[in-house]
C-alpha cells in the first residue's frame, strides 16, 4: 500500500527592519508558501490561530465580530514583561483570491500596534505573503532594542506559519 504525505513548503522569510511615519519600529517579512491564498487568509483571519504562530501570546479573547471585522483582547509575555491590549482586525478579500488582514491597536499597554498580512495567490496552491508589523511600547529609547527583537522574532515566521497551517484541520 502506498501512502502519500502532504508536505507544505515555505521559503525562509526575508525580514527587513522598518519604521512607520511616527517612528514606531516594525518589520516586513516576505515569503512564499505552498498553500492556497484563500486558505491562508482564512487561517490568519481565524484569531484562534494567532497563538500557534506567535509564541508570546498567552491569551486571546474575542470581544466582537462581524463578517469583516473582529475586536480582540490579547495578553502577551514579552522580553519587557506582561502586556495587555485590544485591537481591531479587518479582513479584505480580493476577487481573484487572497487578500489582506489588517490590525490596529484600540487601547492597552502598547503605545502602538498595527500591521497587515497581505496574501497574494501565485497559483491554486501557492501564495506570496507579506507580513508587516509595527509595535511600540515603553520609552522611545527602547525602540531600537524593540526593532532588533522584532527582526529576530520574524526570522522563522515562514516556518511557524507552515507548521501551524499543516497541523490545522
Amino acid at each position: 500500500m502506498l501512502t502519500l504525505a502532504l508536505w507544505i513548503i515555505a521559503t525562509p522569510a526575508t525580514v527587513t527592519a522598518v519604521e512607520d511615519a511616527d517612528g514606531i519600529p516594525g518589520v516586513i517579512a516576505t515569503f512564499t508558501i505552498d498553500v492556497s491564498a484563500d486558505r491562508l487568509l482564512d487561517f490568519v483571519w481565524d484569531g484562534s490561530n494567532s497563538s500557534k504562530i506567535f509564541r508570546e501570546i498567552t491569551s486571546r479573547t474575542e470581544l466582537e465580530r462581524t463578517p469583516t471585522s473582529v475586536k480582540l483582547r490579547y495578553e502577551l509575555t514579552t522580553i519587557i514583561g506582561a502586556l495587555r491590549y485590544r485591537q481591531q482586525n479587518i479582513v479584505e478579500r480580493h476577487p481573484g483570491g487572497g487578500g489582506a488582514m489588517r490590525w490596529q491597536r484600540i487601547d492597552g499597554d502598547m503605545d502602538a500596534v498595527h500591521g497587515e498580512w497581505l496574501i497574494t495567490p501565485l497559483g491554486p496552491t501557492r501564495c506570496q505573503v507579506r507580513y508587516t508589523s509595527y509595535v511600540g511600547t515603553g520609552p522611545r529609547i527602547l525602540y531600537g532594542f524593540l526593532k532588533s527583537q522584532q527582526v529576530d522574532n520574524m526570522k522563522d515566521l515562514a516556518e511557524r506559519v507552515r507548521a501551524a497551517i499543516t497541523a490545522a484541520p
